[in-house]
């Protein structure tokens, strides 16, 4: 049986790409649009946020250059930094 995941924030590490945004849309909703995203970065208060419509699936941790979002397992141990 595997474990739960979850997916760690660093804010300070973002750079404000919003690649993982991009990456979101268009895995769940087949276009490139940030304001169809799961994940939400707002750039003026340095914040990131998921919706309730996130099932923490990582594609956003695949494409995070940065370290801002890396995938964990139970015991806080990363399991997949991005690209």
């Amino acid at each position: 049986m595997r474990g739960k995941k979850k997916i760690r924030i660093d804010v300070q590490k973002c750079a404000q790409c919003l690649l993982c945004q991009l990456m979101c849309s268009f895995i769940h909703t087949g276009s490139f649009n940030i304001s169809q995203s799961r994940i939400h970065i707002d750039v003026s208060e340095r914040q990131i946020d998921f919706s309730d419509e996130c099932d923490q699936c990582g594609i956003c941790t695949h494409y995070c250059g940065y370290g801002a979002l890396v995938m964990e397992n139970e015991q806080g141990e990363v399991t997949h930094e991005g690209i």
